[in-house]
């Protein structure tokens, strides 16, 4: 199925559908996941504080952690992408979901050796897996 945009006269863009099938289950728990998110990044602001005081830095630099969080979302998107178009979705969201898990176990380790490299890496791993993850949630159909 493919759907042409004329405006005036002029061919704009042909584009076609990519329609995904989500069963009965998967698109609440999707939209679930948006919400996490959301609530999630409330938390951001007085993360910063709490991550300054943690690692003994200041709070300019403490808010990097959060810059590098969306560097690896972005990076994780397009991998998400890459992977999706490569390999099965059950089969990267698997992988997704362990690198979610090793992101947060060295978060973990992170804050407690107060390696400040360590907890960026990690923030950003974790970044990446969500946003992946959503990638291959959508592109696969739940």
């Amino acid at each position: 199925m493919s759907a042409t945009v004329v405006m005036a006269n002029y061919v704009m863009a042909e584009t076609t559908s990519l329609e995904s099938s989500f069963s009965g289950v998967s698109f609440p728990a999707i939209c679930a996941s948006f919400i996490t998110i959301g609530a999630t990044a409330s938390f951001f602001g007085p993360l910063v504080n709490a991550t300054a005081a943690r690692f003994h830095e200041s709070i300019a630099v403490a808010g990097i952690s959060l810059s590098v969080y969306f560097v690896g979302a972005f990076i994780g998107v397009l991998g998400g992408w890459w992977l999706v178009r490569n390999y099965n979705g059950r089969r990267t969201l698997v992988l997704g979901l362990a690198l979610l898990a090793g992101g947060g176990a060295l978060v973990t380790i992170a804050t407690t050796l107060r390696g400040w490299p360590l907890y960026c890496a990690a923030v950003a791993l974790m970044g990446g897996a969500r946003s992946g993850g959503h990638v291959i949630q959508f592109r696969s159909g739940g």
